[in-house]
């Protein structure tokens, strides 16, 4: 008896990250929320999407003049603050 293997429209399809830049100190994203319908809410009460990062380091790292961006064209989209 032969069976057949239901296909899955995303099975097998593998999505390309973009370039990663390490950052000093050791610092590591650890977790984010995308589209964030109903997960936390950030200080004004909205369900902003968020990231944390982690410093696997033992020393305090300044993050000043690093940036997160979702759009190619605007690099400096969102500073971290000092």
């Amino acid at each position: 008896m032969s069976r057949k293997r239901a296909k899955c429209p995303r099975a097998g399809s593998l999505e390309a990250l973009e370039p990663r830049v390490l950052l000093s100190g050791s610092v590591v994203i650890s977790e984010f929320m995308a589209k964030n319908t109903g997960g936390l809410k950030d200080q004004d009460g909205d369900n902003s999407d968020w990231v944390e990062l982690y410093n696997t380091g033992g020393s305090a790292v300044n993050l000043n003049n690093y940036y997160l961006t979702d759009d190619a064209a605007n690099l400096t989209k969102w500073k971290f603050p000092d």
